[in-house]
């Protein structure tokens, strides 16, 4: 029996824009991904659904910019970047509209587009480990943002914005003492206002919920 090879397989799952940036992607990691259309198999690099990606995990892979093909992804709800070279987080960021989840994790970046304000679905973003000394204003504009991980990064402080009670429900880590001792105390809002936690190292066992991927609770 005739078995498809990966590109083969990307053009029949995928619709033909986005076979083509997985193709792409390949190319560029010098690598074949694996493919998964089965709940039960989501730990595969690439989840399909309704032929569109919706989940794409390209951790640990020596990236040092994010594949502009990974922008052609425009159904992506999840991404996983963690432990590559990246050192920016890019303006094209902002054609990922219907991310959920993003983690960006153990990398080298230092710069935020600001674009990342258009991420109106965001939920959950991981930035710890990092070079970050400052997060963009634009920050204020992730209505959905429920989760931020900016831990292990030079902060100068956290802007108000991330702190201001009017932010419901906001879990924030951070274990950087320069902006820890600027963090409002829990303690000082009513329940279900913005909760600040501080760890020490990385999630807790209780948070490794934080992101889905399998992947990613082996390595955070």
């Amino acid at each position: 029996m005739y078995e498809l090879n990966k590109t083969e397989l990307a053009y029949k799952l995928l619709v033909p824009e986005e076979a083509k940036a997985v193709v792409e992607i390949q190319k560029i990691i010098r690598e074949e991904i694996g493919f998964s259309v089965a709940p039960e198999y989501r730990g595969a690099p690439i989840f399909v659904e309704d032929r569109h990606v919706v989940e794409l995990n390209l951790s640990f892979r020596g990236l040092n910019k994010i594949p502009i093909h990974v922008f052609k992804l425009r159904k992506l709800k999840e991404l996983y970047l963690t432990g590559n070279l990246l050192t920016t987080l890019p303006d094209s960021i902002e054609a990922l509209k219907e991310i959920k989840y993003l983690s960006l994790s153990k990398n080298k970046i230092s710069i935020i587009s600001k674009n990342i304000g258009v991420l109106k679905n965001l939920k959950k973003l991981n930035l710890s480990s990092n070079c970050l000394e400052q997060l963009p204003e634009s920050f204020s504009d992730l209505k959905s943002l429920k989760r931020l991980n900016i831990s292990d990064n030079p902060l100068k402080t956290i802007p108000d914005f991330l702190t201001n009670p009017s932010r419901l429900g906001v879990i924030i880590y951070c274990e950087n003492r320069s902006c820890v001792h600027k963090l409002p105390h829990s303690h000082t809002y009513p329940p279900k206002i913005t909760h600040i936690e501080e760890f020490r190292r990385g999630f807790t066992s209780n948070d490794k919920d934080i992101f889905k991927s399998n992947f990613d609770k082996n390595y955070t």
